[in-house]
């Protein structure tokens, strides 16, 4: 999937197609963000996000009290246009990682303290780590690591971004040895990601928040690690890629190590936060709001059995596709070819096709062709006669092909 797309789902509560989002659409202004509802009804925002594209010109600051990007020199935007401020933001771009989770999760950890006082607050915290390029992470305590194998795709600290082009062009003939290093460099980003978001939960707890607080770690995408003969993600949507974790942290420790096997969409995020927190969600806004128990007393939940089908599509290059999704049974539909069924509940990394359609296949296809048709009604409301274009600039450009886009 998209990035983009992705995370505008995540923060509207609504699908990529309603959304009308391209590679450089920005959020149609019809769509109210998780920051604006927080904000509407007397919560602080702020938010520290690291993308490219997570900036004020796609939308993402919409409702944030407090909006601060990693690639962003926020003491120098008074005199943006200079050509000393160009001149060190470039500078500061090519040689300071400031979108490594280490330097985005301390501005948290400062803004905590500092937070205006008796008000709940929304903290979005937007970790790049991991994703391209994959860099060789060391924390404390580690002892000696492998030094990586010698080729031409790794240079010694890891897998840099200009070198994706070479490893989606030909992933098979890359060398077993290697393929094990990327995997283990990815894996390595996972957990680097994973410690420090420890000293933010340690900040939480040394705030006295840490019971009362509701935490929700998720993603917009995975990433292929070779699973399907591919790397990296936006040409598949394989569950490798499509398929996203959800940790809930609930206050004072609800349900806590209750693990649920099933199938969401990233779309019910919002509604579900709406429902908890007893927030009016936006006018239209569908999706599901048993994401996690809703109100006292209420019950886990058990998601066994059909859900409503979901669609997936918005790929970044490869063959066109549309998957659809009607659990546990899930099919890639090629433009030109027959849809290939999966199911999920016995084969979660979709690797052995269906020899037959199954039974419920005519429904789910028909349900999500109503969907997609629905979503484009919705578009066209949302985003109003002429949906809104961002040109990237030289630095947005750069910024973007040094993580592979």
């Amino acid at each position: 999937r998209r990035f983009l797309p992705g995370m505008g789902t995540l923060m509207t509560g609504r699908s990529p197609r309603e959304l009308d989002v391209e590679r450089h659409r920005p959020l149609p202004p019809g769509a109210p963000t998780l920051a604006q509802v927080a904000w509407s009804h007397g919560w602080n925002t702020a938010a520290f996000a690291t993308n490219p594209y997570l900036t004020s010109a796609y939308g993402f600051d919409r409702g944030f009290a407090e909006f601060e990007h990693a690639l962003v020199l926020e003491p120098l935007q008074p005199a943006a246009r200079s050509v000393l401020a160009r001149e060190l933001t470039h500078w500061v771009d090519r040689f300071v990682e400031l979108d490594a989770g280490e330097f985005v999760v301390a501005k948290a950890v400062r803004w905590l303290p500092a937070r205006p006082a008796g008000r709940p607050f929304l903290l979005w915290l937007h970790l790049l780590d991991p994703h391209l390029p994959y860099t060789a992470r060391r924390l404390p305590g580690d002892g000696p690591t492998a030094a990586l194998p010698q080729h031409a795709l790794l240079d010694g600290h890891g897998l840099p971004a200009e070198n994706l082009s070479a490893v989606r062009a030909d992933p098979g003939g890359i060398p077993p040895e290697v393929r094990d290093a990327i995997a283990g460099l990815y894996a390595g980003e996972v957990r680097y990601a994973d410690h420090h978001l420890g000293r933010l939960f340690a900040a939480l707890r040394a705030e006295g928040l840490w019971d009362e607080t509701l935490i929700v770690v998720t993603a917009d995408h995975g990433e292929e690690l070779f699973d399907h003969g591919g790397f990296e993600h936006g040409h598949s949507l394989l569950p490798e890629v499509s398929a996203v974790p959800l940790v809930v942290k609930l206050p004072a420790g609800g349900i806590a190590g209750r693990r649920v096997a099933g199938d969401r969409a990233s779309a019910d995020l919002l509604p579900t936060l709406c429902a908890t927190l007893g927030w009016t969600a936006p006018d239209s806004l569908g999706g599901r709001t048993d994401l996690w128990p809703v109100g006292p007393g209420a019950a886990p939940p058990v998601w066994t059995g059909p859900a409503s089908p979901a669609v997936l599509e918005n790929l970044l290059y490869g063959p066109a596709q549309t998957a659809v999704r009607a659990w546990p049974h899930f099919a890639i539909l090629p433009p030109d070819a027959a849809a290939q069924w999966y199911d999920l509940a016995a084969d979660p990394a979709a690797m052995l096709p269906l020899t037959a359609a199954p039974p419920t296949a005519p429904f789910a296809l028909a349900v999500a062709e109503s969907i997609r048709a629905a979503a484009d009604r919705s578009a066209r409301r949302l985003s109003g006669p002429q949906p809104l274009h961002v040109e990237p600039d030289r630095a947005l450009q750069r910024q973007l092909r040094s993580l592979g886009y």
